[in-house]
């Protein structure tokens, strides 16, 4: 990566939390206008990864570069936080005594007309003459995020932004970032432990587990060439082929694990891998199967609806572009 397009870096990052939780040691990189996405369960380290790059909490080992400079962490600056760097906590507490334009106010950078923008961006221009206790919750977080981005940074930090949001809220919020990313140009680091609000959204993801990174790289490839087991649950439902199944359909794959939507359900073929309907699972916009074979159950995730419980089906494999 060229140093000029570089915008962060982190290098050797690591913290211990408590007597048995260390994080890291983890080294990335983050170019100009990239999308980051941080995946992990509960408990892994994402907040605490986040929180150190904002410069809210103080790495124990390790440097972490902002534009080339230094960032120092909470220990060395009266005031924490990092210029240039702004932090959306999965909370987004707001002052109840203020009104909604007089909160955006004390930190607003912009001029009359960005301010007006941004607020049109975020959707919250009805909400300006409200208090924040007359504020919805998905209305609150958009205020929020508005806070942070009347102070200009260059980096944004969103921490579990969907968490507490209903799903008509989260789309809402969902299409607010995206019109950000176009208008503006934001760099952007999003940790979340659901699959689904960063594989169509991130242009990198890293995976972590219990603080240590697993894996990292475009999300096409995190999602269908998982490391290991841990690192195929962490985007989502997974199948681990028996290898007896493998080897009688023929098929050539570099490792067992899958996705089900890669097994594809046709009518009995004599040549091919056959078994038996055993369960079927309506989830909306596709069915998940269990199918029983002579060499082991596996699941497949399809579109097809028309198969019922005890129907005899083929099984084959959809092929994917790397």
């Amino acid at each position: 990566m060229n140093h000029k397009d570089e915008l962060l870096r982190l290098e050797g990052i690591s913290k211990r939390i408590g007597a048995t939780f260390l994080l890291g040691p983890i080294s990335v990189s983050q170019r100009r206008g990239e999308k980051i996405g941080l995946a992990g369960a509960s408990g892994s380290g994402k907040s605490t990864l986040l929180q150190i790059v904002a410069g809210l909490q103080q790495a124990d080992s390790g440097s972490l570069y902002f534009k080339q400079k230094v960032v120092r962490g909470p220990n060395y600056q009266l005031m924490p936080g990092e210029a240039g760097i702004a932090y959306l906590s999965q909370y987004f507490e707001l002052r109840n005594q203020y009104r909604i334009g007089e909160l955006l106010d004390y930190a607003n950078a912009l001029d009359d007309q960005q301010a007006a923008a941004l607020y049109r961006l975020c959707r919250i221009e009805q909400l300006l003459g409200r208090k924040n206790k007359q504020l919805s919750g998905g209305e609150q977080q958009r205020v929020a995020l508005a806070r942070l981005l009347a102070t200009q940074p260059e980096l944004l930090l969103l921490d579990e932004p969907f968490s507490n949001s209903d799903p008509m809220q989260k789309e809402h919020l969902k299409v607010v970032l995206a019109q950000l990313t176009e208008a503006w140009g934001l760099s952007m680091i999003m940790a979340s432990h659901d699959p689904a609000d960063l594989l169509s959204w991130a242009d990198r993801i890293y995976l972590l587990h219990e603080g240590v990174l697993l894996q990292q790289g475009d999300p096409h490839t995190v999602y269908h060439h998982p490391v290991n087991e841990i690192a195929a649950g962490l985007l989502g439902p997974y199948e681990v082929l028996p290898s007896a199944l493998t080897q009688r359909a023929g098929w050539v794959l570099p490792q067992a694990i899958i996705r089900p939507e890669r097994l594809l359900l046709s009518d009995p073929n004599r040549r091919g891998v056959n078994g038996t309907i055993t369960k079927k699972v309506f989830a909306g916009p596709f069915s998940v199967y269990t199918v029983q074979t002579e060499w082991g159950t596996v699941r497949c995730r399809t579109t097809e609806d028309h198969y019922g419980v005890g129907a005899h089906v083929g099984l084959s494999l959809r092929q994917i572009l790397t």
